[in-house]
């Protein structure tokens, strides 16, 4: 069973089992909107229920840098590493916590590891860098970690952020207050505070406007810039 997958994937598929979500007339003025509203109520909910049972959940989460939706399977019980890791050998588990931990605390450039690091950090748990290539590959294939573009980078993944939240609370990740979820690739729009978004957080909230009130705690702010 795939854990990971793109909600226009899951879309795609659900449409060829149920023809009428292709299905469009002159009222439905956005049909993408439309398709995906459906989708996450009328199908989600339902699929969602079914996984409940088994202590599993669906749970949604956009790629934080190119704001693209996913659909994640979880499972509900045992601590976070235990429990989405059963694949992955001790060794594996330890050292991917490691990079987590760099990638977040990162306190200068960008939030990302290099390659060469993410092997030279491997070679401390394993002596075979095949071996650590080969895990390297695997979080890749299943969304645990992205490339970054134009450079021998990684960041976190999707995946990360939703099966590994309780991992990130612990570290302190900021959360952005527009969708929820952890930010460790966002920026501080506001010009009061340091709160952090998401790019594509912080564009749904200005829209078109050119500032829009900071969404922090407290904070009389606005978001009238970004700042990396």
């Amino acid at each position: 069973m795939r854990k990971f997958m793109k909600k226009s994937e899951v879309q795609r598929r659900l449409a060829e089992l149920d023809p009428s979500m292709n299905e469009s007339s002159d009222e439905d003025s956005d049909l993408e909107d439309l398709d995906e509203k459906r989708l996450d109520t009328q199908y989600m909910n339902v699929i969602r229920k079914m996984m409940r049972f088994v202590g599993m959940d669906v749970k949604s989460i956009s790629d934080e840098c190119t704001g693209e939706s996913y659909y994640c399977v979880v499972n509900l019980e045992a601590d976070a590493f235990a429990r989405e890791f059963t694949c992955f050998e001790d060794w594996e588990s330890k050292l991917f916590k490691v990079v987590i931990r760099k990638i977040v605390t990162n306190a200068y450039g960008t939030p990302s590891i290099t390659i060469q690091d993410f092997i030279k950090e491997g070679r401390v748990f394993c002596k075979k860098d095949d071996h650590i290539r080969n895990l390297l590959i695997k979080l890749r294939s299943s969304g645990w970690i992205v490339p970054v573009p134009r450079q021998n980078a990684l960041r976190l993944g999707p995946r990360t952020f939703v099966e590994l939240s309780e991992f990130l609370n612990e570290l302190q990740c900021p959360v952005c207050p527009m969708c929820g979820t952890h930010v460790v690739f966002g920026v501080k729009p506001c010009n009061v505070c340091s709160v952090k978004t998401h790019k594509h957080c912080l564009a749904a909230h200005k829209k078109n406007a050119i500032t829009a009130p900071c969404l922090a705690k407290a904070c009389t702010g606005s978001w009238t810039k970004i700042c990396t």
